[in-house]
């Protein structure tokens, strides 16, 4: 059981993990947002990919945001508690450094098995499922996601323009077709259009009551012709197989794979629970400030240690993947560091309130 400073402790914490992390994923996602609409608005997605795009983007936010949230949560709990003198009163009451680690602990231990949870099976499924979304989207048929009151490209050389669509019947109205990639370039202008499919699966647009123009204006073989019904097989493009991104791997085909850029992905994965306990180790000494300075005094300096930190871990990837660093080292040096550093920051916080303790005992037998 916890006893009551502990769960005070836990509590102010993880409410303040928590509103980080909806904070920064708040505003990763506004941007995403933004992004994705870009991307559907220029064809490179279809309209039907928003959520899920939006979906898998949260994940892969949510893997960085969860340690960093975990890591500002503790400076922000324990910054309030310094501003209020709070933890000058707890320290008076017998409450150490080590036994404030004690509930942090076990904040730590919940939030390292969301973001094992989330590194380990989420993010490569989120992946894997951005991979088939861009397939899908840069492969799909020329006729997919037309819109009305544009002109919709294919990529295969044709241009569609209708004004409006039937939804109900799936008829195209005032539909003007241009294909720049034949032997003559052509262009159809109708009253309707529609799309039908054969049974082989090749897909074709039918112009009802319209003209064919065929050849380059000026010559003498550009020929107009009138149709009441004119069939067109629209050419679709060659679909190769969708090739995953190595961040879309499991660990089972990752260790099976065993290169270097392999092993890379393995260790980062790795990498991210184990730095959930490092952070939570380093905030406690770093919130370290006076009450006249405010809770957000050491939020600077707690910034700039997450900086060096994340991108030791960046950096030591890319060290793996080129095998400047073996393989067995992994990324476990750079937390030994920062732990290092950790024990240090402890030994000068020990020393500190040695200090204070002795001369406020002096104090009192004067």
């Amino acid at each position: 059981m916890l006893r009551i400073i502990d769960r005070y402790v836990f509590k102010e914490c993880a409410l303040a993990t928590l509103a980080v992390i909806a904070v920064l994923l708040f505003i990763l996602l506004g941007n995403s947002f933004v992004r994705v609409l870009g991307n559907i608005a220029e064809g490179k997605l279809s309209a039907d990919s928003l959520l899920p795009m939006l979906g898998v983007n949260m994940i892969n936010y949510l893997v960085i945001l969860v340690p960093l949230g975990l890591y500002l949560g503790i400076l922000l709990g324990m910054g309030r508690f310094y501003r209020d003198s709070e933890m000058a009163a707890m320290f008076a009451g017998g409450v150490g450094t080590l036994q404030l680690y004690r509930p942090l602990h076990y904040l730590a231990v919940v939030v390292a098995l969301l973001s094992a949870c989330l590194v380990f099976y989420l993010a490569p499924w989120a992946a894997a499922r951005q991979d088939e979304l861009r397939h899908r989207a840069q492969y799909q048929s020329p006729l997919a996601g037309l819109a009305p009151g544009q002109f919709n490209e294919s990529g295969v050389g044709q241009t569609l323009f209708f004004e409006s669509l039937d939804p109900a019947a799936s008829v195209m109205r005032q539909v003007f077709l241009y294909n720049s990639k034949t032997e003559q370039p052509t262009a159809q202008l109708a009253r309707t259009g529609v799309q039908l499919h054969d049974p082989d699966g090749n897909s074709y647009l039918v112009f009802n009551e319209g003209e064919s123009y065929s050849g380059r204006p000026g010559r003498r073989d550009f020929r107009i012709t009138e149709f009441s019904s004119y069939g067109l097989r629209v050419r679709e493009k060659e679909v190769p197989a969708i090739k995953l991104r190595i961040s879309a791997l499991p660990i089972s085909k990752l260790w099976a794979h065993g290169r270097p850029e392999h092993l890379a992905e393995l260790h980062w994965r790795f990498a991210i629970p184990v730095s959930c306990f490092v952070l939570a180790l380093l905030a406690l000494p770093l919130s370290h400030t006076s009450p006249r300075k405010g809770r957000f005094a050491k939020l600077g300096t707690g910034i700039l240690v997450y900086i060096v930190y994340s991108n030791l871990i960046g950096l030591g990837r890319a060290w793996l993947e080129r095998g400047i660093v073996p393989s067995w080292a992994g990324l476990w040096w750079i937390h030994f560091i920062f732990i290092a550093a950790l024990l240090l920051m402890l030994i000068q916080t020990e020393k500190r309130q040695l200090f204070s303790r002795h001369r406020t005992g002096r104090g009192r037998a004067a």
